[in-house]
């Protein structure tokens, strides 16, 4: 059975008596429910029925926290049952206005099973593929028989608001009065053991490492001396702990083949649930999950691995709630307030009642423990006397005590007797049907010895004040009310309340003088009282009020003004011409020869240049500033002081005489 739904998880831890279907006669079941994420306010219900009759609701108990997943442990009462009953239940965890499954899942009962001897098992065993087949044919069966029908009508859940207590003489049977009666209840609880030390961290590693070597597709990559981290051996080991049971560990101990089988199908395992993806170490819960899955899926295919009781694995505590001492009244009756109870005390007590009313035999975990005078060799558990009414669980007790033979009263110390200790911790109807001579005036009882009226703490109400309160609904629409009711008819809720006084025992007070006086004689007492009252008032009214307004203006203006003009002329002009001129004659004259030559050269250069320039500036600059400020400043103060005394003095004179005659 597994269930999400708002974010939440819920499912059933396997059980093996469950894993068939059947249980057998005479015993209980006890269911591990998981729960995921965990919060403080998660709160489990297992609901169940017999034979399709009526519902019934247990409150399962948290017992162990383990990273973000939360246990809780619920008792199915079926040792009680007969051969054949069919049982279904459904889990359901609400959490700050989520729950899981869903309200329409909630409603159907997932899971069943039956109570079967072993010997109508071997008759009727069916097999896996008919398990639904029959679970469907017993459900129609179980309405048409008119036996199981008679016996689940007739069935009711007990509601017992008070343990009532009869003390009786072991010798006369008259009630004893004023004998004190403390009173508990003894609660199992389930606490998860001790952690135990994981005998295969060592065999884990090797056998991993071999893993690794296998089946990788590079072997070379992993060496034989590879050191594989506590971090992720740690994890394993734990699972392997919680989930195999002692005697499979100890068999894997001294077998290293064959805890190499088991990490290597438990690895090939995980990687088919992670889809062939590595195992990441980064979330641990997530890593955690994945193995558990993979050790039960390879576990069920091997017949000589065992997986552990989860049960097994809690340490029970026996723990008592206080319930208080009381002391029988003169009809030897006393009565405790059951509706005072913790919740979940109230549970196992409302789930001891029930089993024991159906098999009065049956020995339940939860006891309500009655001690005489607080001796614990002479308490009695009043669940075995198996006395219940439709309100009270009675229970009736003999004691051999010597008795006052006057007052029929224990003989206990005077300082015990002045206690005052009450007889009942809430009357009602349910006392006065059970001992009406409790509510009913004793004139033995109201005198003393030699004539001195006793004085007994009175056991009802002194004063009782009923008043009610209307409340309007305003949340539902006139739409949903009948055609023939809207207009006329306003939904609302009555409030009622009871407001009663209960007194609470008298006793006498400290000795405040003590006057010895010899025979005869007489003295004068003055009791002077005075008394003086001051009373001063002093009121004080001050008031403050203070006002500033200021208001400041500043008008600038800045006007700045430049121009600023350039004119500028420049003329240049250059001249420059050159000639050259060059002649030359040669001849021969006989013998002699003749040269002449000419040369001339002529140059000349002219230059000028004229400039001008006219510049001109102007600058106008304006710069205006103007400030106004004014402030105005008002406070007031205004202040009363009344003063007012009051004197009020009384004396009172008092005179008594003391005569010792």
């Amino acid at each position: 059975m597994r269930f999400k739904h708002d974010h939440m998880r819920l499912w059933v831890e396997p059980n093996e008596h469950l894993a068939r279907g059947t249980i057998e006669p005479g015993s209980d079941v006890n269911l591990m429910i998981g729960v995921e994420p965990a919060d403080a306010s998660n709160q489990v219900q297992l609901s169940y029925r017999v034979n399709g009759g009526h519902v019934t609701n247990i409150a399962a108990e948290p017992v162990r926290h383990v990273g973000d997943t939360q246990y809780f442990k619920a008792c199915l009462p079926c040792s009680t049952l007969r051969d054949g009953d069919l049982v279904e239940y459904s889990a359901v965890c609400q959490c700050a206005g989520r729950q899981v499954p869903s309200a329409h899942e909630a409603e159907q009962f997932a899971s069943s099973f039956r109570v079967m001897s072993t010997s109508a098992m071997g008759a009727q065993a069916p097999s896996s593929n008919d398990r639904e087949n029959v679970k469907s044919i017993s459900v129609a069966s179980s309405s048409g028989d008119p036996r199981i029908h008679t016996a689940i009508s007739g069935t009711y859940k007990l509601k017992q608001t008070h343990l009532s207590l009869f003390a009786v003489d072991q010798k006369t049977g008259h009630p004893i009065a004023r004998i004190p009666f403390y009173a508990e209840v003894g609660v199992v609880a389930y606490v998860p053991s001790p952690k135990l030390e994981c005998k295969l961290k060592e065999t884990i590693k090797d056998s991993y490492k071999k893993f690794l070597y296998r089946s990788s597709s590079n072997p070379e990559r992993y060496s034989r001396d590879i050191q594989v981290p506590d971090a992720f051996t740690d994890p394993l080991c734990d699972v392997l702990s919680s989930l195999l049971s002692p005697e499979t560990i100890d068999a894997l101990v001294g077998d290293s083949n064959k805890v190499s089988d088991l990490i290597t199908g438990i690895f090939t395992k995980a990687k088919e649930i992670n889809k062939n993806n590595e195992i990441s170490s980064n979330d641990p819960e997530a890593s955690r999950q994945i193995l558990e899955a993979a050790i039960r899926a390879y576990v069920k295919e091997h017949n000589d691995l065992h997986l552990a009781d989860q049960n097994a694995q809690l340490q029970k505590i026996v723990w008592a709630h206080p319930m208080g001492v009381l002391a029988t009244d003169h009809a030897g009756y006393l009565s405790f307030d059951l509706t005072r109870l913790p919740p979940d005390v109230a549970s196992a007590v409302a789930s001891a009642l029930e089993a024991r009313r159906r098999n009065p035999n049956i020995t339940t975990e939860t006891s309500i423990w009655l001690y005489p005078m607080a001796q614990e060799e002479k308490c009695i558990d009043a669940l075995e006397q198996v006395r219940f009414a439709h309100d009270a669980i009675v229970a009736r007790i003999e004691l051999d005590v010597e008795l006052d033979p006057v007052l029929c009263q224990p003989k206990v110390c005077e300082f015990v007797k002045n206690l005052g200790i009450a007889a009942m911790q809430n009357p009602s109807l349910t006392d006065w049907r059970l001992s009406p001579a409790s509510f009913a005036t004793n004139p033995s009882t109201l005198l003393g010895e030699d004539g001195c009226e006793s004085l007994l703490p009175a056991n009802i109400a002194l004063q009782e004040f009923y008043f009610y309160q209307i409340v309007g609904l305003s949340d539902i629409h006139p739409n949903d009310l009948p055609p023939e009711t809207q207009g006329k008819v306003k939904f609302g809720v009555a409030h009622e309340y009871r407001v009663a006084w209960y007194p609470l025992g008298h006793s006498l007070g400290q000795i405040q003088y003590s006057l010895p006086l010899a025979p005869g004689e007489s003295v004068n007492l003055a009791v002077i009282d005075w008394t003086r009252r001051d009373v001063g008032s002093r009121a004080e009214d001050t008031s403050a009020s203070e006002q500033l307004v200021h208001n400041q203006r500043r008008d600038r203006t800045i006007t700045e003004t430049v121009n600023a003009a350039i004119k500028e002329y420049q003329e240049g002009s250059s001249f420059m011409a050159g000639a050259a001129l060059s002649t030359g004659i040669a001849g021969t004259l006989g013998m002699f020869g003749v040269a002449a030559g000419l040369a001339g050269s002529l140059g000349g250069s002219n230059s000028d240049s004229q400039g001008s320039r006219d510049i001109a500036a102007s600058t106008v600059q304006k710069l205006s500033d103007n400030i106004t400020q004014s402030s105005a400043s008002m406070r007031e103060l205004q202040s009363t002081v009344v003063v007012q005394t009051t004197q009020h003095e009384k004396e009172t004179i008092e005179t008594r005489t003391v005569v010792n005659y």
